[in-house]
């Protein structure tokens, strides 16, 4: 059993950590971005986690995971591979979208925290739509 000490140290940690986290997602969207969402999803270790975004690369617009704001990744997740997955139909519509798929190979159980944001890689503005993804892994 841990002392009280220490059990009060980890609950001031971990609420630290969580005002932090929001206080970045908030300096994000106070800089300008248009619109944020935020998504939960579970991992297993041993099976890879997809991410899934939708995406419409005919507007110049992509999606990047910003691993400076991101937590975990390298250490609970490692990048797996990134693809664009077009939308149904043969050939798909002209200008549709479909979905940026993002694949992680889960480390360590534990949270991480994934920073997605959706911007033209050319412009300097700040970015049209922001995810944030909270990762349990199991």
């Amino acid at each position: 059993m841990h002392h009280p000490a220490v059990r009060r140290s980890r609950l001031v940690s971990s609420l630290l950590v969580s005002s932090l986290l929001a206080c970045g997602l908030a300096a994000l969207l106070s800089a300008g971005a248009a619109a944020a969402e935020r998504i939960e999803q579970r991992a297993t270790l041993g099976e890879t986690l997809e991410i899934r975004l939708r995406s419409n690369p005919s507007t110049g617009y992509a999606w990047t995971l910003d691993t400076a704001s991101s937590q975990g990744v390298p250490g609970l997740l490692r990048p797996a591979g990134e693809n664009y997955s077009a939308p149904a139909g043969n050939p798909p519509p002209p200008g549709a979208g479909g979905a940026q798929v993002f694949r992680f190979e889960p480390q360590a159980k534990g949270q991480a925290r994934l920073l997605f944001t959706y911007q033209r890689p050319w412009e300097a503005k700040s970015a049209e739509h922001v995810t944030e993804a909270l990762i349990t892994i199991e």
